[in-house]
């Protein structure tokens, strides 16, 4: 038998200070209530709706869960009365708007770097090699435009730069004449009765 001093669990719940219900009272804009009458509160003062009482005594009706209909205008008063307070109502709607609008900014930002990111992959795109010696070695002062190669032509991007160093090293460290630099070739190279050892004093 439990002693006459212990109140039961459902004792000890809080009621709504507004409608006595013992149902999920918590605090709500300064005070305990339920989420009815935050909810009540809520809705009115966003709105800034104004009731009348219809009450045969103005301002006295009962306020109760129990009571299928209550009269607007009194639940409102008393929800001031127990300690609602609209700046609290307007400081969470503050940050409701500031947390809006940070999300939304966050989400564009997210939207612009993946779009970005996405034409990035897909495609490199053109772009202007400002190095002079990666240029034609014909054309040294010539602003020639080269195409990034795409991975299906990277094999074909990277023989062509090699042909090209190649080149540029009969230019800067061959023994012959210009003219026989520019004919063509058949794409080797280098002839064989020209080829000589490389050595440091040559370079």
């Amino acid at each position: 038998m439990l002693p006459s001093d212990c109140s039961s669990p459902s004792s000890s719940k809080q009621l709504c200070s507004v409608c006595e219900s013992p149902q999920s009272a918590s605090p709500h804009f300064g005070t305990v209530s339920c989420l009815a009458c935050a909810a009540f509160f809520r809705r009115t003062v966003s709105l800034n709706i104004t009731f009348q009482c219809k009450g045969k005594e103005k301002g006295k009706c009962r306020i109760s869960h129990e009571l299928r209909m209550i009269c607007r205008a009194c639940r409102y008063d008393k929800c001031i009365r127990t300690g609602m307070q609209r700046s609290l109502l307007d400081m969470e709607n503050t940050m409701r708007k500031r947390s809006a609008a940070w999300s939304a900014a966050s989400s564009r930002q997210q939207e612009v770097s993946s779009k970005t990111s996405s034409e990035d992959s897909a495609e490199y795109g053109s772009y202007t090699n400002p190095d002079p010696f990666s240029r034609d070695p014909f054309s040294p002062f010539s602003d020639q435009v080269y195409e990034a190669p795409r991975p299906s032509r990277l094999l074909v991007f990277y023989v062509q730069q090699e042909q090209r160093t190649m080149d540029r090293g009969r230019v800067m460290f061959g023994h012959e004449d210009i003219g026989s630099l520019v004919e063509d070739n058949g794409g080797i190279p280098f002839k064989k009765e020209r080829l000589a050892p490389s050595s440091a004093p040559t370079r």
